[in-house]
C-alpha cells in the first residue's frame, strides 16, 4: 500500500533515455560517470514521486505474474517497467543495500550496474543482490558474488576531488568531525554526541575551527542533526552537508588539519587521501594489527561508559590527536598505500571516472 500511495508524474511516451539512474540519492555521483553525449533519467525511489505513462502501466501489469511468483518484487517490477518504457537498457545505482533489483538481472532487457556506496564488511557484501556489473572496493570483493563483472575502483567521490599534497599545511586550521547521526538508530547518535564533545574541547584548546560533516541525506533530518549538535556544544562550529553538496565532506577533508570520527567509510577515505585521521571504534579496519600504531581505538564497551568529556580517557584521545597532527608529514607511505589499494584506490593521477564511463558506454553497445 505504501507503494501505491504516491504522487505520480506523467512522462512523455516519446522520450527515451540511454541510462536509468536509481535513485535521487547518489545520482549526483553517478551522473559524471556517464559521458555527456548520452542521455539519462533519474528515477526517484525514496521520495513520494513515481513516474507514469501508458507504457509503464502496460509493462508493469504484464510483469505482475513475476511478482506473484516472487521472482521480482513490486518495486523491482516498477523499475523494470520504467526502464522498458523509456528504452533505457542500462540501470545504474549507488543503492547497494536494497533488494529492489532482485531478479532484474535475469530479465534480459536491462543490465544492472551498481557503484558501491561505502565500505561494507564481508557479510554485508555477500547479501548483495546479483548485479551484472559491480564497481566496488578492491579489498571487498564479495565472496559469493555471482554477477558477470567486478571492478575494484574504490570510492569515486574522493577521486572527484583534486587533492594537491603540496598544499600549505599552515592554512588548514580546522578540525573535521565526521558525524554518525542516524535518525532511526540510537547507538550512532549516542556515539556521535559523546565523541563530538571531546573533539570540540580539543579544537577550542588548540585554537582551531570545528567543522562537522553531517550524515543526513534529507533536508528534514539534516535540520534535526544540526540542531542536536547545537544543543550539545557551547562553542561555535560550522557544518557541511551532502544535502547541499554531495562532495561537501570531501572538500572539508582536504582543508582539515585532522579528521576525527567513528565507524564511517569517510574516515578510511580520509586516510587514503593522506589526511591525518583519528578513528575511534571503526569496525572497517581496526581489527588488523597493521593499523593499530596509526590510529586510536576505543571499543564499544568503552564508548558505553562515556558520560561526560571529563572522563579520564579524554587525555588519551588528546595525546593521540596531537601525535597524529605532529606526525602528519611523516605518515607511513606504506600504510597509506595499503589503504588505497585495499579500499579506496585513491590516486590524484588516476582517472577512475573515465574508466567507469568507458565501461558504461560498452554496455550500451553490447
Amino acid at each position: 500500500m505504501r507503494f501505491i500511495k504516491k504522487k505520480y508524474k506523467w512522462v512523455s511516451r516519446t522520450k527515451t533515455f540511454d541510462y536509468l539512474i536509481v535513485d535521487e540519492s547518489g545520482s549526483d555521483v553517478v551522473k559524471p560517470c556517464i559521458k555527456a553525449k548520452y542521455s539519462y533519467k533519474v528515477l526517484p525511489l525514496r521520495s513520494n514521486v513515481r513516474l507514469l505513462n501508458h507504457s509503464i502501466i502496460t509493462f508493469f501489469l504484464f510483469q505482475i505474474h513475476l511478482v506473484i511468483l516472487k521472482r521480482i518484487n513490486l518495486k523491482g517490477s516498477y523499475i523494470l517497467a520504467v526502464s522498458r518504457a523509456l528504452k533505457s537498457s542500462v540501470i545504474v545505482t549507488m543503492i547497494d543495500n536494497n533488494s529492489w533489483c532482485k531478479g532484474l538481472h535475469d530479465a534480459g532487457y536491462v543490465r544492472i550496474v551498481m557503484i558501491q556506496n561505502g565500505i561494507r564488511d564481508a557479510n554485508e557484501l555477500d547479501l548483495l543482490p546479483p548485479y551484472d556489473v559491480l564497481f566496488g572496493y578492491p579489498r571487498n570483493k564479495p565472496r559469493n558474488y555471482i554477477g558477470n563483472e567486478y571492478y575494484g575502483v574504490g570510492n569515486i567521490k574522493s577521486s572527484m576531488i583534486l587533492y594537491k599534497k603540496s598544499q600549505d599545511e599552515n592554512i588548514k586550521n580546522q578540525v573535521l568531525f565526521v558525524s554518525q547521526y542516524r535518525s532511526d538508530r540510537a547507538e550512532p547518535i549516542f556515539l556521535s554526541s559523546h565523541l563530538v564533545q571531546w573533539v570540540a574541547k580539543f579544537a577550542l584548546l588548540r585554537k582551531m575551527s570545528l567543522v562537522i560533516a553531517l550524515n543526513s541525506i534529507t533536508p528534514s533530518t539534516r535540520i534535526a542533526e544540526e540542531q542536536m549538535y547545537r544543543n550539545l556544544l557551547k562553542t561555535p562550529f560550522n557544518c557541511t552537508s551532502r544535502v547541499d553538496d554531495y562532495l561537501a565532506s570531501y572538500r572539508a577533508i582536504i582543508n582539515s588539519r585532522i579528521v576525527i570520527g567513528c565507524n564511517s567509510s569517510l574516515l578510511v577515505e580520509s586516510l587514503a587521501m593522506g589526511v591525518p585521521t583519528l578513528l575511534c571504534w571503526n569496525q572497517f579496519i581496526l581489527h588488523e594489527e597493521t593499523y593499530n600504531n596509526n590510529v586510536l581505538y576505543f571499543d564499544r564497551e568503552e564508548f558505553n561508559q562515556f558520560s561526560t568529556i571529563a572522563n579520564s580517557t579524554y587525555l588519551d584521545f588528546e595525546k593521540k590527536a596531537d601525535e597524529i597532527i605532529t606526525l602528519s608529514n611523516t605518515i607511513r607511505s606504506e600504510f597509506i598505500n595499503k589503504i588505497r589499494s585495499d579500499y579506496c584506490e585513491f590516486s590524484p593521477e588516476s582517472d577512475i571516472i573515465k574508466s567507469i564511463q568507458n565501461r558504461l558506454e560498452k554496455l550500451l553497445k553490447n
